[in-house]
């Protein structure tokens, strides 16, 4: 269970009573195209505001990267390319 592994992320303050009945939690990337950065933000998890510089080339790794860091999995991008 999410909740389980990631004691420390307030979901399940967010939540409250309903926490039994979240099956997901949403994550949301928000593209600032005249920065040249994404903000991302994960629904009910106490994060700092996390921001990834865009270079057009390898975005989609970044990101991935950035979700395995915040989940403790090993990145998929590793060993691509």
């Amino acid at each position: 269970m999410f909740a389980e592994k990631y004691p420390d992320s307030g979901v399940v303050e967010a939540y409250g009573g309903q926490w039994a009945d979240v099956r997901c939690i949403d994550w949301w990337v928000y593209v600032e195209a005249e920065r040249r950065q994404c903000r991302v933000s994960v629904e009910g998890w106490n994060l700092p505001d996390l921001r990834l510089d865009l270079t057009g080339a390898g975005d989609g790794f970044a990101l991935a990267d950035l979700f395995a860091r915040l989940l403790a999995v090993p990145s998929p991008s590793v060993g691509a390319g």
